[in-house]
């Protein structure tokens, strides 16, 4: 007799006789792990059945029966009669009390749902659980007392409710919760007693708008729990509050807009942080009977104390500093310049996220002139022979010390403590004879707000975090919170110092630059790879500091040194250097920055090409010239001849004004009252002095030179070919 008939005759059968099914089940197999289990049928039509207890009733779910043992994978199927089933329930109490259930548990991505107390007391599973993506509901208790799981919990993200008690007095649990953001409701005791939970992280996501009483209490020392709902609400009181007894650090995500009543009651954080800068709504008693400092953003410290004035005698400010990692890249990238806006001298391990957990993950620098082992770049972590500290006086970073960073992760440096709050501050500099770097320190803005320097330009990180920018201290940049820069003290200085100074509303006088970027637009990033600046302003000079493995180098030469910002009249002549590391195509580019010009040309000394930099450009951009270059070339590769305008009544021309003949330059233009220089292609001048019609040229190397003819504020300039 077929299997349908069959059932349909036995229902009648019991019908007729008034009889009552003897057991909980419809039919019984054996699965893959050698457990007999107990189906009942859900869908004769679609041949879905249900995993149950093969007992009477609730009460006796396995009386009589003998209990499954050891390592046990439920099964997508089951057969029986010749018919072939879905299992897509586990029913309520199908396991209940099994204990002597150990080793793992595989639930089936065909099941569904989970009913209420299923695994309730099946205290010998062990390893890690998995509720696969397929369950989209979960009844009270159904992981109850589950207390050896050993591994890591994860949650269905199909999941909308996590019940009443559903994961209570798992003790084993470890690693990370993190609630699916399908969630949006955690039931009175859902994780009770969970404590082996203990230094792991706790995400509550966004999703989340109820919680209820005693969710996560029980003394759970959690490292972090991450607090992210935006509004919720929970029908528990001052002896249920969800977090009871737990402890670890609390972060209150920028989303959150309100906390009810009793939200963090008798809990015992060592800290909460606050992310957003809007204070959220809290209802009575939310940090009532808790003692932890609460941190929130420096910017929104008086709103918070305004708006939680309970609370106001533990609110103190925190500073973030957003750190981009490097990954898995293999390049010298992702540095940065940091700096500490905490008064007293803060170690780096109290600095949240600035110390990973594996040593290679990250690197933390100060640049020191006065070296104990004769290196200026010292790394807080490097170790001896014996393994101890290289640099063991390096374990704290000062307030207006400048260090460099960089780590593998994203992460987000947060300051927290006693903040340098004064509107300015002279940083002492240091200046070491015989050092690689004389006079170079890495110093760092002193305050938690942005800041301005006097008297000294700067270098900053570039954008990509591989090499430094120079920055000229008329253009009135300001240097963000927490940010470090390069500046260099003179040997004719006495106890030399820059001064930080909160930036204000006053201006000054900036009569404008020219920015110089070269690029090697032989690789595929064409990132920019360095910088110079020539101001037209007074005082800005700053010298050439190498950083990182640029392919290609910028400088101004001023005799026997070398200068990344350099100051100059409006109008002139500028002899720009340019260093290949290696063979290839490279473009330069100058941008007028505050400033316009009338006249501004780059003279290639090597092919004689002169590049008008105000020409219409083809296509959107900077003003730019594209040569090739081989390590192997002299370095006085360029020269910016300019004139800006408003700055004189006179112009600087290229027109021909002179020829070469029988070793002598003959000038054909007005020559009095004029001067004459004849400079090299090296940049060198060989000839100064008041023109007249005819110059010789004995002792001139054959060659091309160039003629300025100076006339008051005229300035002419050509190429000449002396042979």
């Amino acid at each position: 007799m077929k299997w349908a008939a069959r059932a349909v005759l036995i229902g009648l059968l019991l019908g007729v006789a008034g009889m009552t099914k003897m057991y909980a089940y419809d039919f019984s197999a054996v699965c893959e792990t050698g457990q007999t289990l107990y189906y009942n049928i859900l869908d004769a039509s679609n041949h879905h059945v249900e995993l149950t207890f093969p007992g009477t009733d609730d009460y006796n779910c396995w009386s009589g029966f003998t209990l499954p043992t050891g390592n046990i994978i439920l099964p997508e199927s089951v057969q029986n009669d010749g018919v072939t089933y879905t299992v897509t329930c586990i029913g309520s109490k199908a396991f209940y009390g099994c204990s002597d259930l150990t080793g793992s548990l595989t639930i089936p991505n065909t099941v569904t749902s989970i009913g209420e107390s299923a695994f309730e007391g099946c205290t010998g599973f062990s390893g890690d659980l998995v509720i696969p993506n397929s369950v989209t509901a979960i009844g009270k208790y159904a992981f109850s007392d589950c207390s050896s799981f050993t591994g890591n919990l994860t949650i269905s993200n199909s999941l909308t409710t996590i019940d009443d008690g559903t994961f209570s007095s798992c003790y084993g649990f470890s690693g990370d919760l993190n609630i699916p953001n399908s969630v949006t409701t955690i039931g009175y005791g859902a994780f009770y007693e969970c404590y082996g939970f203990t230094d792991g992280i706790l995400t509550i996501p966004n999703s989340v708008t109820t919680i209820e009483g005693y969710a996560f209490a029980g003394g759970i020392d959690f490292a972090e729990v991450h607090y992210n709902t935006a509004t919720c609400e929970g029908s528990y009181y001052y002896s249920a509050p969800p977090f009871l007894g737990c402890g670890g650090r609390l972060i209150i995500g920028d989303n959150v807009e309100t906390m009810p009543a009793y939200m963090f009651y008798v809990s015992y954080f060592t800290e909460a942080i606050t992310l957003g800068t809007n204070p959220p709504t809290i209802e009575d008693y939310v940090f009532e009977a808790t003692d932890f400092p609460i941190y929130v953003p420096y910017e929104s410290l008086d709103d918070y104390k305004a708006n939680w004035s309970e609370y106001e005698s533990r609110i103190y400010p925190w500073l973030q500093k957003s750190i981009i990692g490097y990954g898995t890249s293999t390049v010298s990238d992702k540095w940065i310049f940091i700096a500490s806006p905490i008064t007293e001298n803060t170690a780096p391990t109290t600095i949240d996220g600035m110390i990973a957990e594996i040593a290679n993950e990250y690197d933390l620098y100060r640049f020191n002139q006065n070296p104990t082992y004769g290196k200026e770049w010292e790394n807080y972590k490097a170790k001896d022979g014996n393994d101890q500290p290289l640099h063991p006086d390096f374990t704290t970073l000062v307030n207006g010390q400048g260090y460099l960073y960089a780590n593998k992760e994203d992460v987000n440096l947060i300051f927290k403590g006693d903040f340098n709050e004064g509107t300015s501050m002279d940083v002492e500099l240091a200046y070491t004879e015989g050092m690689r770097l004389v006079g170079w320190n890495l110093v760092g803005n002193p305050f938690p707000y942005s800041t301005t320097v006097t008297g000294r330009s700067y270098y900053v990180m570039n954008e990509a975090g591989t090499g430094i920018n120079p920055e000229a201290v008329s253009a009135g940049g300001t240097i963000d919170a927490c940010t470090g820069i390069v500046v260099k003290a003179e040997s004719t200085e006495t106890n030399p110092t820059v001064t930080f100074s909160k930036v204000s509303r006053q201006t000054t006088s900036n009569n404008g630059l020219l920015q110089i970027a070269v690029a090697n637009t032989s690789m595929r990033s064409n990132l920019i790879e360095d910088k110079a600046v020539l101001s037209f302003n007074e005082g800005d000079q700053l010298g050439k500091f190498y950083f990182g493995h640029n392919s290609a180098n910028i400088y101004f030469p001023q005799g026997i040194e070398e200068f990344a910002i350099v100051s100059a009249e409006a109008q002139g002549e500028m002899p720009l250097n340019f260093k290949a590391k290696e063979n290839g195509q490279y473009t330069i580019s100058v941008n007028p920055e505050n400033v316009e010009m009338n006249y501004l040309h780059l003279i290639d000394n090597i092919t004689g090409a002169d590049i008008d930099l105000l020409a219409p450009e083809p296509v959107e951009g900077s003003a730019s010239y594209t040569f090739t270059a081989k390590v192997t070339d002299y370095e006085s590769r360029f020269r910016l001849v300019f004139s800006a305008n408003g700055a004189s009544t006179g112009s600087a021309t290229n027109e021909t004004f002179a020829y070469y003949a029988d070793g002598e330059i003959i000038i054909m233009a007005d020559v009095c009252d004029a001067s004459i220089q004849v400079i090299d292609l090296m940049g060198r001048v060989v000839y100064r002095g008041d023109a007249i019609n005819r110059v010789s040229t004995g002792g001139m190397v054959p060659g091309v030179y160039v003629l300025r003819l100076i006339n008051g504020e005229n300035v002419k300039t050509q190429k000449i070919v002396i042979e």
